[in-house]
């Protein structure tokens, strides 16, 4: 069973995303130089030794037309002027011509990965605040949004786990945790 004990932030090794995504493509990895500070939050501490990280995604359009809360995923969104809108902001109207829901990112739980130590570091948005300040503040609204949901998180973590490992069925989407931890285990923390 998984457990959250606190909402952090994390950068994973990019050989490492490399090599799960080799053999699972849903698992989030694009060959970039910025792909290298997405964040992931977690750790989801597995009663089993193996620990877990979820990836966040940027806002999309697609993502307009979801839920805010759904079995496999939490939109992360803050409600602000239309005037304060930016050119590529994601957003979707309300009722109020004056107000909008602008979607900041998605906590992704159906493609959550296992991870050991060394595969990933803690993201000091300090240092990150002094050379970038928007994306400190982008990090900050994160854990802000995500803070008091760590134990949902980690419920629908454990529910998505499970079911797909008592099942044996891989739903659409979703990252094979199986093949995955067969990856972690045999990973060598050096590479």
């Amino acid at each position: 069973m998984f457990k959250l004990d606190k909402i952090e932030l994390f950068n994973v090794n990019m050989d490492y995303l490399k090599a799960l995504n080799t053999i699972d493509s849903e698992v989030y990895y694009i060959n970039s130089i910025v792909y290298e500070n997405k964040p992931y939050v977690g750790v989801l501490v597995n009663n089993d030794g193996l620990d877990y990280i979820i990836p966040l995604t940027s806002a999309k359009n697609k993502h307009k037309n979801w839920k805010n809360v759904s079995r496999e995923s939490y939109l992360i969104f803050e409600f602000i002027n239309n005037s304060d809108l930016g050119d590529n902001d994601i957003y979707v109207s309300q009722e109020s011509s004056d107000i909008v829901k602008k979607i900041i990112s998605v906590l992704d739980i159906k493609k959550m990965i296992p991870v050991k130590e060394g595969l990933y570091t803690k993201i000091d948005i300090e240092s990150i605040e002094s050379t970038n300040e928007k994306y400190a503040d982008l990090l900050n609204k994160e854990i802000f949004f995500l803070r008091d949901k760590k134990q949902s998180i980690a419920d629908k973590a454990n529910k998505i786990y499970i079911e797909q490992k008592e099942s044996g069925v891989v739903k659409q989407f979703h990252c094979n945790f199986s093949v995955l931890e067969a990856v972690c285990k045999s990973y060598s923390v050096s590479k």
